[in-house]
């Protein structure tokens, strides 16, 4: 998965530098209000997430500027799946933290981020193949779902705590060493404060941010040709 998830940052680099660009933009055009942002971080993260469930499932890579590939659009059921497990995830974050914030206090954030990255993982695990198979226009029904579900839960579970897991743990014990020392730059809140430094810094860790999205959906693909496809491995 993670030969796979590199193979994708290969042949998408130049989509992933502009979304990651994008998305900066965004946060500083968003920075007195999260919500702001929302919508279209939402639809720029899905264009590049699907791009990559179709070259891993078709090996077609789909060009920000020459034709489209046949199939090679998002379409109403891929937002669907897509969205679905980015909806269930802020319905288990709110909950977890109201249910957590008098009795914890401050450790309500941690504590419900704890149990949203459990759910999330789980989730994906039950109804992640809808991803792929919305990308390929296939079944997004719940019973299809369900029925993928059975032959690839522990396929999905298992790589996506020795992958996105693993390396989210990394990338964040790297964060908080940076920040503790001190080298992590204030991040800008108006674009009159934009530094070469904070942007660099800001584009880096969204480009490393974004490995975690390929290795999910290289997973999501992969657990999606095991059932459907007999096993069939990516050809990128």
């Amino acid at each position: 998965m993670y030969k796979y998830a590199l193979q994708l940052f290969r042949v998408y680099w130049q989509f992933i530098l502009a979304t990651s660009v994008i998305l900066f933009a965004f946060d500083i055009w968003a920075a007195t209000s999260a919500i702001k942002g929302l919508v279209p971080k939402f639809f720029v993260y899905g264009f590049l997430i699907f791009n990559f469930h179709f070259t891993t499932l078709k090996g077609i890579r789909v060009s920000a500027f020459g034709s489209i590939p046949p199939g090679g659009k998002p379409t109403f059921n891929f937002w669907f799946a897509y969205g679905l497990p980015v909806a269930a995830i802020v319905v288990v974050f709110f909950v977890s933290f109201n249910a957590l914030n008098e009795p914890y206090g401050t450790s309500a954030a941690g504590y419900s981020t704890l149990i949203m990255l459990v759910a999330f993982g789980l989730f994906l695990a039950l109804f992640g193949t809808m991803i792929p198979a919305a990308t390929v226009g296939t079944s997004v029904g719940l019973r299809a779902a369900l029925r993928r579900s059975r032959q690839s839960f522990w396929f999905v579970l298992w790589r996506l705590i020795l992958g996105p897991g693993l390396y989210g743990v990394c990338l964040f014990s790297l964060v908080i060493v940076l920040q503790n020392k001190g080298i992590i730059p204030p991040e800008p809140q108006a674009f009159a404060q934009v530094t070469p430094i904070n942007a660099l810094w800001s584009v880096t860790i969204t480009i490393l941010g974004l490995f975690n999205s390929a290795l999910t959906a290289t997973i999501l693909s992969m657990a999606y040709l095991h059932v459907e496809e007999q096993g069939r491995r990516p050809q990128l």
